[in-house]
């Protein structure tokens, strides 16, 4: 360092040389520019026997053993290698790895290096391959990457392209054991920063606890802290599986996907089985049979433990089933309706239908379903977190399979297609549901019955209108007895009033003074006989009204039975 800033220091090593066991291994290094702009002059050559090394030096062992090969030679500024400028760098040469073995405790088993081989030019290095073994699995990756130099000296992002093939990937030593008690310890990987490659994807067979992959195939881009899957598809489930998305997951505390996922002939019992999310967003799958093809899109925020937060879940999308049948009891009722055990069970039919799901509630605008002989349509949502149900259920059912029940009461004289209709609530595991006729159905029942009601009602209402006429004529005779019977009495009164007023007036006469006194009374008599015979008669027509209303109110009561009665 002659002095000034950092940048000015050179380090030179004009030569070192080792030799483990006979093996010579030698090189050079001289290095300008370390902080703005690194330029590196590099030779190596040689052959190690990295197991021998290993033993020969003290401190911390190794952890890689293996006969390594190298021959390389380097020069240029960083700069010059991130441009590309072939004409100002030189880059050539190998470097080889064979029978090596990576030993780590951080992972539960070594890796074993059968093959390793790397080629270097001025644009970049070339991974002619790398093969791996540990366990029962394989791994061979090649490809190459554009600014290794860049990466390693000035932490700038790395950029390459791999190939990753392998006949069998098992994941499961690396997951612990499946039965333990369940960890704090989040399950997210986090993608680390600093990375730009495409890894396209040739797996034989990919396995883990809850997966069983055959023929991985698709491409896989690592950028930033988001993974992109690009038409990464794999048997399984008794199909094939494809997806098209990211998954961004910056820490292990959480992550996001955003997919697009085509799936072609799966096993519902086997997917039910081994994805968790399937059986929370739809229970009355669990325990059904058939087979299923789907094409949706699916967002949310993964928890720790890699199940989907119900909150920012949304989905939505496609579904075709193929023989598929629920094990559910949510047709009960209409079993019990119809008299017909067959209507009590459950299938999907195999026309596709949209679902959505969203905040934590799965929407189905129209579900095609069977039930037994019958056909119909399912819709409405359903909780994904509380399982609570608001369905409504239309059915159309032969009128030969109404086997009793409410059902068949109703349609005593229908010969047409019954419509049903349900409205089903509760939880998947204890559902509510209330059957009847649809309105369809009701309006068909009254036009196939609407000439014999109509002559019921007819007859029905004649009969009512003669008892009703014969109870306001008998009224009317009873009134007008009345009257008569108050009249008379009314006459009477005033008669005798009058003949009692002569009989005062004509002891009287002779007598002035007697004869103004019974000229009053005979006054006051006849207007007071003539008060109480108004009474009378007043008496006498109220209780004849009366007679009259209750009549006319009770022909009006048998007409209106009548026709209830024949209606029904």
């Amino acid at each position: 360092h002659p002095g000034g800033p950092p940048d000015a220091v050179v380090v030179r090593v004009p030569a070192f040389a080792l030799a483990v066991d006979g093996s010579p291994f030698r090189g050079a290094v001289t290095l300008t520019r370390p902080i703005s702009d690194p330029h590196l002059d590099l030779t190596l050559d040689g052959r190690l026997d990295l197991g021998k090394l290993r033993d020969a030096l003290p401190g911390e062992p190794l952890g890689v053993t293996g006969l390594l090969a190298v021959d390389l030679r380097l020069v240029g500024a960083v700069s010059d290698f991130e441009a590309v400028d072939t004409d100002a760098v030189t880059a050539e040469g190998t470097l080889t790895l064979a029978g090596g073995v990576y030993e780590d405790d951080a992972w539960p088993l070594p890796f074993q290096i059968e093959r390793l081989e790397v080629g270097l030019d001025p644009r970049r290095l070339d991974l002619a391959g790398l093969d791996l073994r540990f366990g029962g699995s394989d791994v061979q990756l090649s490809g190459e990457v554009d600014n290794i130099l860049a990466w390693a000296l000035q932490d700038a992002v790395l950029t390459g392209r791999f190939t990753l093939r392998s006949s069998m990937l098992d994941g499961r030593p690396f997951e612990g054991d499946p039965d333990a008690p369940p960890s704090d310890e989040s399950s997210i990987v986090a993608v680390p920063p600093g990375y730009d490659l495409d890894v396209a994807l040739d797996l034989d067979r990919v396995q883990t606890h809850d997966y069983d992959l055959r023929a991985v195939r698709g491409a896989v881009r690592v950028k930033g802290d988001t993974v992109r899957l690009r038409k990464v598809g794999a048997r399984t489930w008794g199909g094939r599986v494809t997806l098209d998305g990211t998954y961004r997951a910056p820490t292990e505390a959480w992550a996001d996907v955003d997919l697009d996922i085509r799936a072609d002939d799966l096993s519902v019992s086997e997917t039910v089985t081994s994805v968790a999310t399937v059986e929370r967003m739809a229970p009355v799958l669990k325990g059904a049979g058939g087979r299923v093809g789907t094409h949706f899109t699916l967002k949310s925020r993964l928890q720790p433990d890699l199940a989907p937060e119900p909150m920012t879940l949304a989905a939505a999308g496609l579904l075709t089933a193929h023989k598929v049948a629920l094990d559910t009891n949510l047709l009960e009722a209409v079993s019990t309706f119809t008299g017909n055990a067959a209507m009590g069970k459950l299938a999907l039919d195999s026309r596709p239908f949209r679902f959505e799901v969203e905040s934590g509630t799965v929407r189905l605008p129209e579900v095609p379903i069977e039930a037994g002989p019958a056909r119909g349509r399912l819709s409405g949502r359903t909780g994904v977190v509380d399982q609570k149900l608001d369905l409504k259920l239309d059915l159309a059912v032969p009128t030969q399979h109404i086997r009793g029940g409410e059902a068949a009461r109703l349609l005593q004289q229908s010969a047409r297609t019954v419509g049903l209709a349900a409205d089903i609530g509760g939880t998947w595991s204890a559902p509510k549901v209330r059957v009847r006729l649809s309105d369809a159905t009701r309006d068909a029942v009254v036009d196939a019955v609407d000439e014999q009601v109509d002559a019921a009602v007819d007859e029905a209402l004649a009969a009512a209108r003669a008892q009703g006429d014969r109870l306001l004529a008998e009224a009317e005779r009873q009134a007008d007895k009345l009257r008569g019977a108050a009249t008379l009495a009314a006459d009477k009164l005033r008669e005798e009033a009058r003949e009692q007023a002569k009989r005062l007036r004509k002891k009287a006469a002779g007598n002035p003074l007697q004869e103004v006194a019974a000229k009053e009374a005979s006054k006051e008599l006849i207007r007071q006989a003539d008060k109480q015979a108004k009474k009378l008669e007043k008496e006498a027509d109220d209780q004849a009204d009366r007679l009259l209303r209750e009549a006319r109110q009770q022909a009006d009561r048998l007409l209106e039975e009548a026709e209830r009665k024949a209606r029904r």
